[in-house]
């Protein structure tokens, strides 16, 4: 009854002052979707979640979402490993997303004598260019020859749970450009890779996929 009266209001105000009341009921008419201006990209919710088209991502910004992309702090554990090989684990951020500890494991053999070695998930953001399901992480040995290839344990997540085929672990002897590409066994949550050198490791995908929006 309210709306009623409103339109009349304004109907008699317009016709009163000669104008035309077309355009005003032109504008206010629902309009078929997809028609007018293009839609916005989504914003992301009120919570900070990342908009619903969005995967998140441990860089700053709109798409950071630390309890499903949570973001390394620098933690690190040290260990010694001999001849008769042994498991290095850390239980960083993400393995708190995840479940999986990240790992180093030499089988024996791989060294003729015992030394220490590292593993640290870094608060450093993931490359540019990718969708990261992952932090950084880095693998530390002293500067010797690794007699076999070790495996390494990268634990991962993403908001919702899916795994893009293109997802996969990439390697950097520096923690820069270039990233190389490695094989990799995939697992709910971890993936298992083996390697003949340590250095700088995280997962993801080139974000190409991804809407501009989310970039």
């Amino acid at each position: 009854m309210r709306r009623r009266a409103v339109w009349l209001i304004i109907g008699f105000t317009l016709l009163a002052g000669g104008c035309d009341p077309g355009w005003l009921i032109d504008e206010l008419r629902p309009r078929p979707p997809g028609s007018g201006q293009p839609t916005p990209p989504p914003l992301p919710p009120p919570d900070g979640s990342p908009p619903a088209d969005c995967q998140c991502s441990r860089r700053p910004g709109p798409l950071l979402s630390p309890s499903r992309c949570p973001a390394g702090i620098d933690q690190s554990v040290t260990g010694v490993i001999g001849p008769e090989g042994g498991v290095l684990s850390l239980r960083g951020q993400q393995s708190e997303g995840s479940g999986v500890a990240t790992e180093l494991e030499l089988s024996p053999g791989t060294v003729v004598y015992a030394m220490k070695l590292s593993i640290t998930e870094l608060s450093t953001p993931p490359p540019a260019g990718f969708v990261d399901y992952s932090p950084v992480f880095r693998f530390d040995a002293p500067e010797v020859a690794l007699a076999r290839p070790v495996r390494i344990r990268l634990p991962w997540s993403n908001l919702d749970g899916t795994v893009d085929r293109a997802l996969t672990a990439y390697h950097s002897d520096n923690g820069q450009a270039p990233w190389q590409r490695l094989d990799t066994r995939m697992n709910a949550g971890f993936t298992d890779v083996t390697v003949a050198r340590l250095g700088y490791f995280f997962m993801g995908y080139p974000d190409s996929s991804q809407p501009p929006h989310c970039q």
